[in-house]
């Protein structure tokens, strides 16, 4: 499948996603989905923590808008996050898993009747949350899909950011 490559505004990730498919920007944050015959879409937004160190407006804007930075390890971001989603899970259920240098946690689950699948990556000062919902649970091309797209992610670290600047 051929694919395009997308880099965030911010230059903190790209990823590459297949051509047939949309992208759409809501409210800041990407959205990508096949617009023929797909069930769902993929958001993925990402931060630079090192905001999170200054104390001013937007930083309080930013933990206004996603409290779940406010944990201090990646798995506590998590937690938080599934809590505020209506989760109830503790973090012996959460796989922490590393590749490439980038510590990341899936996690499934289904709220009000929608399929979700959420994945939280980390890599030096960036922390990436990667969010799949969809009415229903995908059947397995779509599946592959969006788990080639995620795994086509990239974070860029911060020596790299301050390069690219």
């Amino acid at each position: 499948m051929l694919t395009q490559k997308y880099l965030s505004q911010d230059r903190l990730f790209s990823l590459s996603y297949p051509r047939v498919w949309d992208m759409e920007i809501y409210e800041g944050v990407p959205a990508f989905f096949d617009p023929m015959s797909g069930s769902g879409a993929l958001q993925v937004f990402a931060v630079d923590t090192d905001t999170l160190q200054k104390n001013d407006e937007h930083r309080e804007t930013l933990l206004a808008a996603h409290p779940w930075l406010s944990g201090e390890k990646l798995s506590d971001k998590m937690l938080i996050f599934l809590h505020i989603q209506g989760v109830k899970t503790d973090v012996k259920n959460l796989g922490v898993y590393s590749d490439r240098g980038v510590d990341f946690i899936p996690f499934e689950y289904s709220v009000q009747g929608r399929f979700y699948m959420s994945v939280m990556m980390g890599k030096g000062n960036v922390v990436l949350l990667a969010i799949y919902n969809s009415a229903t649970q995908p059947d397995k091309v779509e599946a592959g899909i969006i788990g080639n797209i995620i795994k086509s992610i990239e974070i860029t670290d911060k020596d790299i950011t301050n390069k690219v600047r």
